[in-house]
């Protein structure tokens, strides 16, 4: 499936100690009618739905969906990024907080079809959250 995560945003950067909200958008394409997805059964990195609209994002005439996640429930998110912390620091210095991690949305049509769609995102920690996680590690 072709989703975007902060559409009309390169990177898709994310601080992942934030306690904001997300907007990914999962497209409507010809063999694909987002409309048709079942929300409850939607989630992304681990954290579910907290708000949906349809909306024409890519401008083609069709409905897409555009769907709201907390930050702070994406805990696939965070144990990916972590990981990719952990890679990092296998040679004792920490190059950058930023890690590139994929992300997965995946859930049903109301017709009981699976679908997902993974897009890359630019996630790091900030300031105190930062120095507690390394303190962690």
């Amino acid at each position: 499936m072709g989703i975007d995560v902060k559409p009309d945003s390169s990177p898709n950067s994310i601080n992942l100690a934030s306690n904001g909200v997300l907007p990914v958008v999962l497209f409507t394409t010809n063999t694909f009618n987002a409309a048709l997805v079942d929300i409850s059964t939607v989630s992304f990195a681990g954290a579910s739905v907290v708000q949906s609209v349809l909306e024409d994002i890519d401008g083609d005439g069709d409905l897409d969906l555009v769907l709201h996640f907390r930050v702070d429930e994406m805990d696939d998110l965070v144990a990916d990024y972590i990981s990719a912390m952990l890679l990092d620091l296998e040679d004792g210095e920490l190059d950058d907080n930023h890690q590139s991690v994929e992300a997965i949305l995946s859930g049903q049509t109301s017709d009981g079809g699976l679908f997902a769609g993974i897009d890359v995102l630019d996630a790091c920690f900030a300031g105190q959250a930062l120095k507690d996680l390394l303190a962690t590690l």
